[in-house]
């Protein structure tokens, strides 16, 4: 059975879950997905549970040590047979190693690029590292979980990095169907501070609004007045 996304491959050097997760959307649609792995990474390896099957399944791996000049050919390489190259690393990190956008566009000019980055490419805070449980006290998302009038609870899992999962596999089929209507490449930037950002739209419009202030409401449902 065909699948919309076979014959695309995408070059994979994220980890943990945000960026995963968008890679596995892909494969999920048909992409070959190549992830990029190194020795001793504290990333979910194989022996990590039904946590590393779920973020890893359907995609190809390799190893390739990129403190190497050897290996950075080899991901250089890899990179021009491939359509998509994705990373969830802080803003930094692919520009020192020489594999950002403008580096590899010289090699393949038709290539997309998505940066899933914490604070976004640009800006003071582009070079911090982000995690799910940071980034979800930032945009106040934290404040929101809790009972009424008690304090932040907070979530038990990093729900912001399924968001920014999500985003990034939309980031990558709008980025896929632009260059196939212009034979154009492009950088996605995207920041997963603005995809948790969206999540309290609501709470934002209610202000907004009418100048109200939203308050937690535990697990009730502010809709519910709504419903027939």
């Amino acid at each position: 059975m065909m699948r919309p996304l076979d014959g695309v491959r995408v070059l994979d050097f994220t980890w943990v879950v945000a960026g995963p997760v968008t890679t596995r959307i892909l494969a999920d649609l048909g992409a070959e997905v190549i992830k990029v792995e190194r020795r001793g990474s504290i990333d979910f390896g194989e022996r990590r549970g039904g946590l590393s099957g779920t973020l890893m399944r359907g995609k190809r791996s390799v190893v390739i040590d990129l403190n190497d000049p050897r290996g950075l050919d080899l991901a250089r390489h890899l990179a021009t047979v491939s359509d998509v190259v994705i990373d969830n690393f802080s803003a930094r990190v692919m520009t020192n190693l020489g594999l950002d956008y403008d580096a590899l566009a010289a090699l393949k000019p038709d290539i997309i690029c998505v940066r899933m980055t914490g604070f976004g490419l640009t800006g003071p805070d582009r070079d911090h590292v982000s995690y799910g449980p940071t980034l979800q006290a930032l945009t106040g998302y934290t404040l929101l979980m809790a009972e009424p009038g008690g304090p932040p609870a907070g979530f038990g899992y990093s729900y912001s990095d399924l968001a920014g999962g999500n985003l990034g596999a939309l980031a990558v089929l709008a980025a896929l169907w632009h260059r196939r209507r212009t034979g154009r490449g492009q950088l996605v930037d995207l920041a997963q501070l603005e995809a948790v950002a969206s999540l309290v739209g609501p709470v934002l419009l209610a202000r907004a609004i009418d100048g109200g202030v939203s308050t937690p409401t535990g697990n009730a449902s502010q809709e519910a007045p709504g419903a027939p």
